[in-house]
């Protein structure tokens, strides 16, 4: 696989085309898909043993939370766009 060079653009970032195997795709579709099943059970324990009403608490619950939402929308993004086939 060759290395990716993207230059900086001054109108932010733009969306860019790479070539990636199907095999590829669907592994990292299974690993986001168990990382938010892990991450969601992780969340839960949290809450159960520490609570939120510690500021660190809540902030670190409060990030694990944020990063479910960010896989998720990763993962129907490419489940909207990948084909089935």
């Amino acid at each position: 696989m060759s290395d990716l060079i993207v230059e900086k653009d001054p109108e932010g970032p733009q969306p860019i085309m790479v070539a990636v195997d199907y095999d590829t795709l669907n592994d990292a579709m299974d690993c986001l898909s168990t990382g938010v099943e892990y991450a969601k059970e992780a969340l839960a324990e949290h809450d159960a043993s520490l609570g939120r009403s510690i500021r660190k608490n809540r902030i670190w619950a409060e990030q694990i939370e944020s990063e479910i939402r960010q896989m998720e929308k990763s993962l129907k993004v490419l489940e909207e766009r990948l084909p089935n086939l």
